[in-house]
């Protein structure tokens, strides 16, 4: 199990104080920075993989290779779990401030 799903399990819980939805908040901010930047590695990768297309190559056609890959594949994954972790944040979020 990964760490963002071991998050997501947890902050299900119901019965969460105030400090604990703030040191979850603290750990997701902090996964998510992580995934930004593995993110960013990923894409400079592509932007490489994109630029060495054979002539005749259409952008569309490199692309739908790029994605089958499994660099591809994990940018996918991702830009899911930046997704992800935003709505966790902001779940959250809402939770410390209906303590309040």
């Amino acid at each position: 199990m990964t760490k963002l799903e071991q998050l997501i399990i947890a902050v299900k819980e119901e019965n969460l104080t105030k400090t604990q939805l703030e040191d979850y908040f603290k750990e997701v901010t902090e996964l998510r920075v992580d995934i930004k930047m593995q993110r960013a590695v990923v894409k400079k990768e592509k932007a490489l993989f994109m630029v060495k297309r054979d002539a005749g190559e259409s952008i569309s056609s490199r692309k739908e290779v790029w994605d089958a890959s499994d660099t591809g594949q994990r940018l996918i994954d991702l830009d899911t779990y930046v997704t992800v972790t935003r709505d966790l944040l902001d779940s959250i979020r809402t939770r410390i401030y209906s303590l309040l």
